[in-house]
């Protein structure tokens, strides 16, 4: 959560397969999937086996996490301020 609580990063878990779905939230959007915010930031989300957040800035412009492609793990940093709230 930012340090003032305006913005939560959480993930909810979905069915037996344990499908997460990582979100974003403030009082101004609700629930937006974090899919749909890095493709607001034109990443191509395709091209990696999903994406975690770990954690985001204090001020909430920042998230960094977990990410996947061709079986290598590594870690990303995206800077949402403009594309989220």
């Amino acid at each position: 959560m930012s340090g003032d609580g305006a913005i939560v990063a959480g993930t909810c878990v979905e069915g037996e397969t344990v499908t997460h779905h990582w979100f974003l939230w403030s009082e101004a959007t609700g629930i937006v999937l974090l899919d749909q915010v890095l493709l607001e930031l034109d990443v191509d989300t395709s091209r990696y086996a999903g994406f975690t957040i770990t954690d985001i800035s204090s001020d909430g412009t920042a998230i960094i996490g977990n990410t996947s492609r061709n079986g290598v793990s590594m870690g990303y940093r995206a800077i949402i301020e403009g594309v989220f709230p």
